[in-house]
């Protein structure tokens, strides 16, 4: 909604008004690869759609500092030029990464002052050399699953890599980097243990803390991302899908189906601040899911994208006149700036006032093909109970033990096809389906697929195994 007034504050009824979406404030990006240099049907596709981005490998300690002391920014500053030109958003990613797989030979078996050196070395070579450049910072990658440098330095070590990035550029947003919050369940690690590292920071001084969300999925529920979410939103602290893709062990058209199942909950989510896709064309093709082919036609991943992003995502021009009380009411999917031309027929200065972007939907789901593509309505279940909706989607309440022993609300998309009587579970493990429930053959730690129409299953928010705790759908 605009409210259009006078110059002395007066609402102006029946003033014509015109909208122009020049730009969104909801970045929305895409990793680029080095092959983008001098490829311009590359950089047009590009530029058509984008206006955030991160590289995929190039800015990685191991790829500009191969050897003790010899940094090499060739390649960055190629791709540098590239954002410079086009005004781009740009992550910087990642300052460390605890991989022993992504370690060089000559770092790994440091002594702790070597190492301390060597990592102050980093810091400072990249910061003073992009410096107000990258307004995000990955300050360590995937630090959950590979804590070799607090291993190696203490516990304190992330700790201290903030401190002395945030010296180096006060202005920069950093973050911690993590895969399988939002994805699926984890036997290693969980949203909790997230939620407690990034207290851990905030109680040893570090204030400009983001959340990363990797984002490679392999399977999806909407409904256990949007509980993480919820969870993670308790920070406070902006939160970022970061490496958005969906595996290749699906068909293309299916990963077109999947992928806008994340976008629609991630972008509707109020807490999530940006989106980055991981789908750069390098020479080797994809990681794992590619938006073109190599001459730069939009596959079915593509043409989501450009439905979403150029079309229903974007507010485009409105025109329309206000009401009794000055107003205009418009829908607009993200917090667009925008430029306004208002007139009564008369010269008149005016200024538009209390610009309020309407809430992004969040309140029905739609189903598409068998597949759910919206959002479920929640002010409406209570915990134990469930609802309906087409193709015999179910969204289930439950109350589930925290870490702590407390109870938590977790929800749950259920999907009851009529002739599916088992769900394979990772490593090979089943529930087989018995008269009243399910017989639990071999409890696995966390499982791939979506929980059967059954009163008994595992929920997908804390992987914990419920009895029969509501009834069948």
């Amino acid at each position: 909604m605009i409210h259009v007034v006078d110059e002395n504050g007066n609402s102006l009824p029946n003033a014509a008004v015109k909208i122009d979406q020049i730009s969104t404030d909801f970045p929305f990006g895409t990793m680029i690869a080095s092959t983008i240099v001098g490829n311009l049907s590359y950089q047009e596709w590009f530029v058509k759609r984008f206006k955030a981005t991160v590289f995929e490998n190039d800015l990685k300690w191991y790829k500009t500092e191969p050897l003790p002391g010899v940094f090499n920014y060739t390649i960055v500053d190629q791709m540098m030029q590239f954002v410079r030109k086009n005004k781009l958003l740009v992550r910087g990613h990642t300052m460390f990464w605890g991989n022993p797989t992504m370690i060089q030979d000559w770092v790994e078996n440091m002594t702790v002052p070597q190492l301390q050196k060597a990592m102050d070395g980093r810091i400072k070579s990249v910061m003073s050399k992009y410096r107000n450049e990258f307004f995000h910072w990955d300050i360590i990658n995937e630090l959950l699953h590979f804590n070799f440098y607090e291993k190696k330095l203490g516990p304190n070590a992330t700790l201290d890599m903030f401190k002395k990035v945030h010296r180096a550029d006060p202005l920069v947003t950093l973050f911690l980097n993590e895969y399988n919050i939002v994805e699926n369940c984890d036997p290693r690690i969980n949203v909790d243990m997230y939620i407690e590292k990034f207290k851990e920071l905030k109680k040893g001084g570090v204030k400009v803390a983001g959340i990363g969300l990797q984002s490679h999925f392999s399977a999806v529920n909407p409904a256990f991302m949007r509980a993480v979410l919820d969870k993670l939103a308790t920070l406070k602290l902006p939160i970022w899908l970061t490496e958005v893709d969906v595996s290749n062990m699906y068909k293309q058209e299916e990963q077109a189906v999947y992928l806008e199942q994340i976008l629609r909950e991630a972008f509707s989510h109020p807490s999530v601040n940006g989106i980055m896709l991981w789908s750069a064309l390098g020479r080797g093709g994809c990681y794992q899911m590619c938006l073109t082919d190599d001459k730069f036609q939009n596959l079915p991943t593509g043409d989501l994208i450009d439905q979403l992003l150029l079309k229903e995502w974007k507010t485009g021009t409105k025109r329309g006149k206000t009401n009794e009380l000055g107003s205009y009411n418009f829908r607009g999917p993200s917090t667009p700036r925008r430029s306004w031309g208002v007139g009564q027929g008369h010269d008149e200065d005016l200024q538009v006032m209390n610009h309020e972007p309407a809430a992004r939907p969040v309140d029905r789901l739609t189903v598409r093909g068998g597949q759910v593509v919206g959002h479920a309505c929640t002010s409406c279940l209570q915990f134990g109970q469930s609802k309906h909706s087409l193709f015999d989607y179910v969204v289930v309440y439950l109350r589930c033990p925290s870490s702590t022993g407390e109870l938590e609300e977790h929800s749950l998309v259920k999907i009851a096809p009529p002739n599916l009587s088992k769900v394979h579970l990772s490593y090979q493990k089943s529930y087989t389906t018995v008269k009243g429930g399910m017989k639990r053959v071999e409890k696995p730690r966390y499982y791939h697929g979506i929980p059967l129409n059954l009163g008994g299953f595992i929920c997908r928010v804390c992987c914990g195994s419920l009895k029969t705790t509501i009834n069948k759908a």
